[in-house]
């Protein structure tokens, strides 16, 4: 049952961590090249986009350079992934809050990226928020395949939601707006810091990202 957004406080437990561990890695397209861990990994291509605003024009509207997107399983239990490369935007290996009730799609058209802090004293809450009315809101919009969340092992923003799509339209639909004017969100607000947002298409035209053999 969704909390109250009045009642609800930050003082809830740490939420455990419960699924797989992935390692996010996200380069300059320009000097991009593969990490060489020998792993599965999804392979995307695409950029910053515009997040947060309820303007359609700008919503998902892109900016700044071509990025690549580099997304792999881990075990669970593993050592940080250790250096990255120079040219990195932005790299995590990062812990699963929630079980996976079924694989990662392998068709998807699209993968958006979610990025941020939030104070300590509202901690509690925006997990509460998140996994009571936020994940279970955006799975529902037309075009989103799966939504899943994430913390830092290492690396920042603190707190991660990757989302497969149909396609990158999804995010400016009404159905997702309404999911982001809601009154337990909009008190959220003041609390989250650093929050970016990417868009990635497959890395490879024609042909959908998937978990392959990195050689």
């Amino acid at each position: 049952m969704t909390m109250d957004p009045q009642t609800a406080t930050g003082s809830a437990a740490p939420r455990p961590a419960l699924g797989p561990t992935l390692t996010l890695t996200i380069q300059d397209a320009s000097s991009w090249r593969p990490l060489s861990n020998g792993g599965p990994a999804e392979i995307w291509t695409g950029g910053r986009v515009v997040g947060g605003t309820l303007d359609r024009l700008l919503r998902g509207k892109p900016e700044g350079s071509t990025l690549r997107c580099w997304l792999a399983r881990t075990e669970p239990g593993s050592p940080p992934s250790g250096d990255q490369p120079d040219d990195c935007v932005a790299a995590w290996d990062l812990e699963a809050l929630a079980p996976e009730p079924i694989a990662w799609p392998e068709d998807a058209g699209a993968l958006f990226v979610v990025t941020m802090d939030i104070a300590p004293e509202a901690e509690g809450e925006f997990n509460d928020w998140y996994d009571t009315e936020h994940i279970p809101a955006l799975v529902q919009v037309p075009g989103v395949l799966s939504g899943r969340r994430f913390r830092a092992l290492r690396g920042a923003p603190r707190y991660v939601a990757i989302y497969h799509l149909v396609g990158p339209d999804s995010y400016g639909s009404d159905v997702w707006c309404a999911a982001d004017r809601t009154p337990w969100i909009q008190r959220l607000r003041r609390y989250q810091s650093n929050r970016a947002y990417f868009m990635f298409r497959p890395g490879e035209p024609g042909r959908a990202a998937r978990w392959d053999q990195q050689r």
